[in-house]
């Protein structure tokens, strides 16, 4: 066998192509090692430039991996864009209002703050008359008139006992319905 002189261009080129075989054999898990079978000989016949130890490209392992990384990038971002656009609307309680207006149905009568507490649809008693209706609606405020409500509709009917401090109130749902929201004082915002 004939022997080339080695050059320290040659010699450098061999390392660097060794190195990117090394390279590749470590992202595909396969790392070579001296005592490995034909490592000597692979890095032998780089040095003397051997045409059949030419470095050869893999055989899809980096492109997969590429594939991968980019595949998981662009999910990254979907769910990035996903979270980051719907931030534009207001929070929404489990109520199902906007975070920062009255929650829960209440009104002002005869100086006293009613919330809504159940519905009814028996006969109301009989001593519970229609004392007025809902005139005003403000769903930020707690209500500072009689008649102002929140989370009611105007022209609602408005059953109490006149004259008396009642503890409980009725307000008509509908008009040609026996349905009641019922509402209890709450003494705690008078």
């Amino acid at each position: 066998m004939k022997q080339q002189k080695i050059t320290d261009q040659t010699f450098y080129e061999a390392t660097a192509m060794l190195m990117r075989k090394i390279v590749e054999e470590e992202e595909a898990n396969m790392i070579p090692h001296e005592s490995s079978p034909g490592f000597q000989q692979k890095m032998k016949a780089l040095l003397q430039g051997n045409s059949t130890a030419k470095e050869q490209k893999p055989k899809g392992g980096r492109t997969k991996m590429k594939k991968t990384i980019l595949i998981l990038v662009a999910v990254a971002c979907l769910f990035a864009i996903g979270a980051f656009a719907g931030n534009n609307k207001p929070a929404v309680t489990p109520t199902g209002y906007p975070d920062g207006e009255i929650q829960v149905p209440c009104f002002r009568y005869d100086g006293g703050i009613y919330w809504h507490v159940d519905v009814t649809t028996k006969p109301l008693p009989e001593e519970y008359k229609n004392v007025g209706s809902i005139n005003k609606i403000d769903n930020i405020n707690l209500p500072s008139e009689d008649f102002t409500a929140a989370r009611l509709e105007i022209g609602m009917e408005v059953y109490a006992v006149p004259g008396e401090k009642n503890e409980v109130l009725y307000v008509k749902m509908e008009p040609n319905a026996n349905i009641y929201w019922i509402f209890k004082l709450n003494v705690q915002n008078q």
